[in-house]
């Protein structure tokens, strides 16, 4: 085989390397999200003492991860019509004090509700 034929190859390999850390870095964000949730619900739940904590602050992982899921769920042009109701073509256009709101309205189109 001529090295000529092996660099397309080769560059296929390079970007389903690059796509499978994306994947891992995505899982493992997702992880320490979930995971801290769980243990919560698990620590309530043996306590059955309803304890109301201020609401937390919404982080740029978050919402992320939700819109990411969406993407990949085929609610790519839902997702695109979020950020631009947010005023941005890409989720770094979005501003911090949006989060908590565009994490609503992502939750609410997973759970089938739309806008």
């Amino acid at each position: 085989m001529k090295i000529n034929e092996l660099i397309p190859i080769l560059v296929t390999i390079k970007d389903l390397a690059l796509q499978l850390v994306k994947a891992i870095d995505l899982i493992t964000e997702t992880a320490e999200i979930v995971a801290p949730k769980a243990e919560a619900a698990k620590i309530e739940a043996k306590t059955e003492i309803a304890v109301q904590t201020p609401e937390k602050e919404v982080t740029l992982v978050e919402v992320r991860t939700v819109l990411a899921g969406l993407s990949k769920n085929g609610y790519t042009n839902d997702v695109k019509a979020l950020l631009k109701k947010y005023g941005a073509e890409k989720l770094s256009g979005i501003k911090p004090e949006d989060y908590a709101a565009i994490l609503s309205d992502a939750e609410a189109l997973a759970n089938g509700g739309g806008n």
